[in-house]
């Protein structure tokens, strides 16, 4: 850092795991932009701080531990009230910042003169779905009422501004955003998103936090209001703004949202005809209140998903079967066959979590099998599928969940895949990049990211980024050098009916197809390499899925760099022909599978015709309808 460089400090929440923390740590020491002082908060009544555990020994003389046994509400301000820097950065354990985060926003300080930086982050949720949150794009105040000044982690926050506007953030709170502005504080943005803020909430904290949203907001509205800050136009899409997050905090508390909705808008608030607010909506607001308008909006999903919904599946179960089936029938067949399939009382599926959408390749044999498909754990199956599409599954306890198929298969992060890999096939496919020589492949450790990069190794420690895995490049040019090949190998149990050769252009490697096709195992794998793919399988866990697997060209070896649990296809690449010579070859090994499942069930979990009565469609949009009413009503 040059000498006049501004002085950053970092401050770091120390709560929760281990690894969270280290996480955390990791992506500090990794700046290209070097913090002044890094102050580590300790949180709880041991005092310590499992940060500084995992510094490298060059790195502990700036960091130091502050505020032993801190309250986690007060962690910030121990941390901000001991901070020198000129600019401070504030992390909670987990959070995570790209390597050139602090170095950008510094410039953009310095080139802006901001009392504040706001930034675009990543937003992973507890479930570990991501969102992303876009900074900016509007006035500071408009940006406030939409979620667009950025979060505690993603921003840069000038220290005498903060310190003179006493707005230190506290959790899960605005009133730091409001205080910078009322103050008059001066905010840049920066529209790259170079922070990943990892979620750790339960509903209790996440009404709490939604009354604070509302509260802090409809201050905030009353203030612009007051003082002339915004235009007509944008202070009716501020109201707006506010009303959607009352709307937010009734999802989880009825009651809680109707009185918030009586506290921000005592004139009754009637928003516009919007995509979010339906003219239905809106005529009932007016005519019956806020209270009746969102009972009705509780109801209507029951009656799309149960009415609208039951003719949307049907017609592409339809669609499904005609296309797939092979045999060229007429619509009117083909809409007699799936009649018949969705009224008998047998050949009942269950996917839970839900049921597969229409490009997935279950959803597809499903209905050339004559399988009517449910997510409802309650009622009658012949067979159980988890049908969870998360890099790990998180699914809780339901009925029958000891026949699912793929219920143990909680894990196909990279890490995990090319750990199980190593033990099946004897050789690894993961590297260290600190001390590999030659050409590795960088990507997410999540699952169908596609962000596949190539770079040179060895690396420094300081670039290797958390959240990454590091596999050998394999080198599978194809034989004429006009681009790349790969083998997409459906497995059931461990065996493979087919292997989809998949064909990539050059400049394209991770995202583009320029052709497929459909072959048997043995014409590309030997019998001591399918052997292996059924160990990798059954290590695994992994009943039903597909595998990525390459050939190295170097060494002649297979290595599997990925693996799905619910693949959709069967491959870009197809024209319809060679998809249904595929999905026909894969219908005997779903059937076995659905055999297999079928034992595990216990006999009163199978379909009969007094159950499929009591859990019919009119019996099931009663019950929804009566369950969205009753949510809505005051305990």
């Amino acid at each position: 850092m040059l000498p006049d460089a501004p002085a950053v400090s970092v401050v770091v929440t120390c709560s929760g795991s281990r690894a969270r923390v280290e996480r955390t740590v990791q992506s500090v020491l990794s700046q290209t932009y070097a913090p002044t002082e890094v102050l580590c908060v300790s949180v709880g009544p041991d005092g310590e701080c499992p940060a500084l555990d995992a510094l490298p020994a060059e790195h502990a003389v700036w960091w130091r531990v502050v505020g032993e046994g801190a309250a986690v509400s007060d962690s910030r301000a121990v941390g901000f009230g001991e901070a020198r820097g000129d600019y401070v950065q504030f992390l909670d354990a987990g959070d995570v910042i790209e390597p050139d985060k602090l170095a950008r926003q510094v410039e953009a300080a310095q080139e802006t003169g901001a009392d504040l930086v706001a930034g675009s982050y990543r937003h992973v949720s507890s479930g570990g779905k991501a969102a992303h949150r876009r900074a900016g794009g509007e006035p500071p105040w408009l940006a406030l009422f939409h979620d667009r000044l950025g979060s505690t982690a993603s921003n840069l926050w000038r220290r005498e501004a903060v310190r003179s506007a006493d707005a230190v953030p506290a959790p899960r709170s605005r009133d730091a955003w409001v205080r910078m502005l009322t103050a008059g504080a001066v905010v840049a943005y920066a529209d790259e998103e170079q922070t990943t803020v990892y979620a750790w909430s339960n509903t209790e904290a996440e009404r709490a936090a939604l009354e604070r949203d509302v509260r802090e907001l409809t201050a905030a509205l009353n203030h612009c209001r007051t003082h002339g800050i915004l235009s007509p136009e944008e202070t009716e899409a501020a109201r707006e703004a506010v009303f959607a997050h009352v709307r937010r905090l009734a999802d989880v508390d009825f009651s809680a949202g109707t009185a918030a909705y009586r506290r921000a808008f005592p004139d009754g608030y009637v928003p516009s005809v919007s995509k979010a607010n339906t003219w239905s909506y809106v005529a009932v607001l007016k005519a019956a209140g806020f209270g009746a308008a969102e009972r009705l909006r509780r109801v209507k999903p029951v009656l799309d998903r149960e009415v609208t919904g039951r003719y949307r599946s049907l017609a592409s179960l339809e669609k499904a079967w005609r296309r797939y089936s092979g045999e060229r029938p007429s619509k009117a067949q083909s809409w007699a066959r799936t009649a018949r399939v969705l009224a008998a009382p047998e050949k009942v599926l269950l996917f839970y979590p839900e049921v597969p959408r229409p490009y997935a390749v279950l959803y597809k044999l499903a209905v050339l099998a004559g399988y009517r498909m449910t997510s409802d754990p309650e009622g009658p199956c012949d067979a159980v599928f988890l049908w969870d599409d998360e890099t790990r599954s998180a699914v809780g306890p339901f009925r029958n969940d000891e026949a699912a198929i793929n219920l143990r298969c909680t894990d196909i992060s990279k890490e995990h895949v090319s750990a199980v890999f190593e033990g099946a096939f004897g050789y690894p496919v993961e590297v260290d990049p600190t001390t590999y020589e030659g050409r590795v492949v960088k990507k997410s450790d999540e699952n169908a990211t596609h962000d596949g990069e190539v770079i040179d190794c060895p690396i420094s420690a300081d670039l290797v980024f958390p959240g990454y895995v590091y596999q050998k490049a394999i080198d599978n040019r194809r034989d004429d050098a006009e681009g790349f090949y790969e083998y997409r190998v459906p497995v059931f149990r461990g065996g493979a009916p087919v292997v989809y050769v998949k064909y990539r252009p050059v400049g394209a490697r991770f995202k583009a197809f320029d052709g497929a096709e459909v072959v048997a195992p043995e014409s590309v794998f030997s019998e001591e390499e399918r052997s292996q793919i059924v160990a990798f399988t059954q290590a695994l866990d992994m009943e039903y899925g597909e595998l990525d697997v390459l050939r190295d060209r170097a060494d002649g070896r297979i290595y599997v760099v990925d693996a799905n649990k619910t693949p959709s296809g069967p491959s870009r690449g197809f024209d319809l022909e060679q998809s249904v010579k595929a999905l026909h070859a894969l219908l005997p090994a779903f059937e076995a599978l659905i055999a297999e499942s079928a034992r595990r069930l216990p006999r009163a979990a199978k379909p009969g015709g007094q159950a499929r009565r009591q859990n019919g469609p009119l019996a099931r949009v009663l019950s929804g309808v009566q369950g969205a009413v009753g949510a809505g009503r005051r305990p």
